[in-house]
């Protein structure tokens, strides 16, 4: 298992689907721009560019698998941003 991380993403600036000819194999690569940082830097740039590839045996339904993640993480969010706003409300009402 491969785990990574970017921080500072400011945009998902473009996705690609590519199918392996006939085959149901392919890949989706990400395009993602970050704020640029680090301690070393005499000049700061102002982003940079990030490429995720994601290779799979079955592309649509890796597509369809990370399309439900996100919708199900938005929503999730979506509760948990409510639930934290309702708190603040009636903390101010007391």
């Amino acid at each position: 298992m491969i785990c990574f991380s970017l921080h500072n993403v400011t945009e998902i600036e473009n996705v690609r689907i590519r199918r392996q000819g006939t085959e149901k194999s392919g890949w989706i690569c990400l395009d993602i721009l970050a704020q640029k940082y680090g301690w070393d830097d005499a000049e700061p740039q102002a982003s940079i560019a990030n490429d995720i590839t994601l290779f799979s045996q079955d592309i649509e339904a890796t597509y369809d698998s990370l399309i439900h993640a996100l919708t199900a993480a938005k929503l999730e969010l979506a509760k948990e941003r409510a639930a934290a706003e309702k708190e603040q409300a009636e903390k101010a009402e007391a």
